[in-house]
């Protein structure tokens, strides 16, 4: 039982600590969208963040956007999480700090949340995989 509270607490003390991250890549996002098919830094951005947690990045499938696995040595069923990465031909005019850079275009649609959510999600999947892999030995 008390190996099950030490990772319980492991995994609220990393999502505690992504907060602040997952913030600052979310307004780093919104700062230099891409429209539809021209999203290469935006890929390129995503890639480093997935690469970083240890996903093994499958390449060859578009020119922008990308497929991630995180292998967590175990057999079973397979999640998949998807996100749109492309924003809008629109002015921003919100007047925030960190509004796009980008004359015309916008994440107005929200994708830049959706993507920040996707590397949270890729962060705590990551972590329970290596807790699981420490705890009693390794995957069962």
């Amino acid at each position: 039982m008390h190996e099950l509270k030490t990772s319980c607490g492991a995994l609220a003390a990393e999502a505690a600590a992504s907060a602040k991250s997952l913030i600052a890549l979310r307004r780093r996002l919104h700062q230099y969208p891409e429209v539809g098919n021209q999203e290469y830094r935006t890929t390129a951005l995503l890639k480093r963040e997935l690469q970083r947690l240890g996903l093994k990045i499958v390449d060859g499938h578009a020119a922008t956007g990308l497929w991630a696995e995180l292998n967590t040595g175990r057999e079973g069923p397979v999640i998949a999480i998807r996100t749109d990465i492309d924003a809008l031909p629109v002015v921003e005019e919100t007047g925030l700090p960190f509004a796009s850079k980008i004359k015309g275009t916008m994440h107005a649609c929200g994708h830049d949340a959706h993507m920040a959510v996707l590397i949270g999600v890729a962060t705590m999947a990551a972590t329970v995989t290596n807790l699981l892999h420490n705890w009693n030995g390794g995957p069962r």
